[in-house]
């Protein structure tokens, strides 16, 4: 089993590897590919001054503050971190480190997501970022839920530009203030698009091992107690 999350676990490095070497490539050398699938920039796209990031960004493209690309979240509903249970119905995510919390059976408290329209989560103290393409559950305080109003900036290309946001220097303290407050870049349509239906496939590949990994360990936190005291037996 241990085999088992090591393979997977160097799967998912490798992905994650992938998708942000395209992202530095397309979003920050800026040669995404042409209207003739060469690389922008190299191949002489036309670039302009912006006078936020002191350097130059393609020809059409924005700058705008995050706080202007959230959607505002209405739902401020949250599981206390003392209900979480090893198995349920529902994973529950918080800003831990952990992939998965927990568990709870509390429909009322589910937010439903999609693999197209993944969630992003944004831990307030711990500015650990998490993509989610599953119903889950948010889990106690400072979790934070991101989702772009920007068609130009949809989710899987949101998550990429926050990775690249550096809130180290505020040390322990709220950072979800100083991410809003943050800019971003904002590409063509066409290129925001183009780069999610490549990432995609990676993420879906991605969050299908880790909640493969996360049902192996809940397994054995509940079969190893009971072999512990005989209540199970291997033949």
């Amino acid at each position: 089993m241990k085999n088992k999350n090591s393979h997977s676990s160097a799967i998912n490095d490798n992905l994650e590897r992938m998708a942000k070497t395209l992202y530095d490539y397309w979003f920050v050398q800026f040669d995404f590919p042409d209207e003739n699938g060469k690389p922008y920039k190299s191949s002489g796209g036309k670039m302009i001054w912006n006078e936020v990031l002191k350097r130059n960004i393609p020809e059409g493209w924005e700058v705008k503050q995050i706080d202007r690309v959230l959607k505002k979240n209405e739902n401020s509903n949250r599981l206390n971190a003392k209900e979480y249970l090893l198995r349920g119905t529902i994973p529950v995510i918080d800003q831990g480190t952990s992939f998965i919390a927990g568990y709870t059976n509390n429909e009322n408290l589910r937010i439903k997501t999609t693999r197209d329209i993944p969630a992003i989560i944004f831990g307030d103290h711990t500015r650990v970022l998490k993509l989610i393409n599953f119903d889950f559950v948010r889990g106690a305080d400072g979790t934070q839920v991101l989702l772009s109003i920007n068609d130009a900036m949809p989710q899987y290309l949101f998550y990429h530009s926050l990775l690249k946001i550096d809130l180290s220097n505020y040390g322990y303290a709220r950072h979800f203030k100083f991410l809003k407050d943050s800019k971003i870049i904002i590409p063509h349509k066409k290129v925001s698009k183009l780069f999610e239906l490549n990432v995609k496939c990676f993420f879906d590949k991605i969050l299908n091992n880790q909640l493969q990994n996360q049902q192996l360990s809940s397994l054995c936190d509940w079969l190893l107690p009971m072999l512990m005291n005989g209540q199970v037996k291997v033949e």
